[in-house]
Protein backbone atom coordinates (compact mmCIF):
# COMPACT_ATOMS: atom_id res chain seq x y z
CA UNK A 1 0.00 0.00 0.00
CA UNK A 2 3.10 2.39 0.57
CA UNK A 3 3.51 2.11 -3.28
CA UNK A 4 0.44 2.43 -5.01
CA UNK A 5 -1.57 4.69 -2.15
CA UNK A 6 0.37 5.95 0.34
CA UNK A 7 -1.20 8.42 1.68
CA UNK A 8 -3.90 5.84 3.04
CA UNK A 9 -1.02 3.58 4.44
CA UNK A 10 -0.06 6.60 6.45
CA UNK A 11 -3.34 7.07 7.77
CA UNK A 12 -4.09 3.57 8.63
CA UNK A 13 -0.62 2.18 9.91
CA UNK A 14 0.93 -1.57 10.21
CA UNK A 15 -0.53 -4.21 12.51
CA UNK A 16 -2.01 -2.00 15.11
CA UNK A 17 1.08 0.92 15.03
CA UNK A 18 0.48 4.34 13.71
CA UNK A 19 3.66 6.26 11.76
CA UNK A 20 5.18 9.45 13.59
CA UNK A 21 5.98 11.30 11.08
CA UNK A 22 7.37 14.73 10.17
CA UNK A 23 5.97 16.92 7.51
CA UNK A 24 8.65 16.80 5.85
CA UNK A 25 8.95 12.91 5.61
CA UNK A 26 5.15 12.71 5.17
CA UNK A 27 5.93 14.98 2.25
CA UNK A 28 8.62 12.70 0.89
CA UNK A 29 6.76 9.66 1.59
CA UNK A 30 3.82 10.79 -0.45
CA UNK A 31 6.20 11.45 -3.16
CA UNK A 32 7.73 8.46 -3.74
CA UNK A 33 7.51 7.21 -7.23
CA UNK A 34 8.66 2.88 -6.57
CA UNK A 35 6.63 0.57 -9.09
CA UNK A 36 7.96 -2.05 -6.04
CA UNK A 37 9.14 -2.47 -2.99
CA UNK A 38 12.94 -2.74 -3.80
CA UNK A 39 12.70 0.80 -5.25
CA UNK A 40 10.97 2.18 -1.86
CA UNK A 41 13.60 0.75 -0.11
CA UNK A 42 16.48 1.77 -1.92
CA UNK A 43 14.65 5.60 -2.44
CA UNK A 44 14.27 5.53 1.22
CA UNK A 45 17.75 4.30 2.30
CA UNK A 46 18.61 7.16 0.13
CA UNK A 47 16.62 9.67 1.72
CA UNK A 48 17.92 8.53 5.00
CA UNK A 49 21.53 8.76 3.94
CA UNK A 50 21.09 12.39 3.28
CA UNK A 51 19.02 13.17 6.28
CA UNK A 52 21.74 11.04 8.77
CA UNK A 53 24.96 10.98 9.58
CA UNK A 54 26.35 7.67 9.13
CA UNK A 55 27.53 7.29 12.19
CA UNK A 56 24.35 7.84 13.54
CA UNK A 57 22.85 4.97 11.46
CA UNK A 58 25.12 2.48 12.89
CA UNK A 59 23.55 -0.55 15.09
CA UNK A 60 24.24 -3.92 16.22
CA UNK A 61 21.87 -6.08 14.48
CA UNK A 62 21.33 -10.31 15.52
CA UNK A 63 19.73 -13.30 13.55
CA UNK A 64 17.84 -14.85 16.62
CA UNK A 65 17.95 -18.45 16.55
CA UNK A 66 20.12 -18.72 14.06
CA UNK A 67 21.16 -23.06 13.37
CA UNK A 68 24.58 -23.92 12.28
CA UNK A 69 26.59 -27.36 11.79
CA UNK A 70 29.31 -28.18 14.40
CA UNK A 71 30.75 -31.28 13.97
CA UNK A 72 27.62 -32.84 12.38
CA UNK A 73 25.77 -31.48 14.79
CA UNK A 74 22.95 -28.50 14.72
CA UNK A 75 23.82 -25.90 16.99
CA UNK A 76 21.40 -22.95 17.80
CA UNK A 77 23.00 -19.78 18.68
CA UNK A 78 22.75 -16.20 18.22
CA UNK A 79 25.04 -14.32 15.76
CA UNK A 80 25.79 -10.92 15.48
CA UNK A 81 26.20 -9.17 12.33
CA UNK A 82 26.97 -5.38 13.44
Amino acid sequence: MLITNPETAIVKGYQGEKFNLSPDEYRWLVSVQATDLTSFASQMLDYQNKRTPASDLAFAVKIPAMSRVCNGEMIENDWPLG
